[in-house]
């Protein structure tokens, strides 16, 4: 097999990374505790409250863009700045679908 490697590091750790902050709700870690992939970048504050600390993969800013936007107001995402300008653009989007 020559070069190849399979390793498990080598699939953990996520090629082109961006660091994901986001803010949430206590609503919001109540709903998505059950989300098997999403369960464990959350940390969860006493208050039941909390936050996502994670590098994410940048060709998946799509998919965090539809998710957050699906959460609506318990989640704010912080960085990176790229997923904001995303969900503005598509918010956007979807505006002038309803005018």
């Amino acid at each position: 097999m020559g070069d190849v490697r399979f390793s498990r590091q080598a699939f953990a750790e996520p090629r082109e990374p961006v660091h994901l902050h986001a803010e949430l709700t206590r609503a919001v870690v109540q709903r998505c505790e059950a989300e098997l992939w999403f369960a464990p970048m959350m940390h969860v504050d006493e208050d039941g409250s909390g936050v996502i600390g994670n590098d994410v993969v940048r060709s998946d800013i799509p998919f965090y863009t539809e998710f957050f936007i699906g959460l609506g107001n318990v989640a704010v995402v912080q960085e990176p700045a790229e997923l904001k300008e995303s969900i503005r653009r598509r918010l956007s989007e979807m505006l002038v679908r309803y005018q």
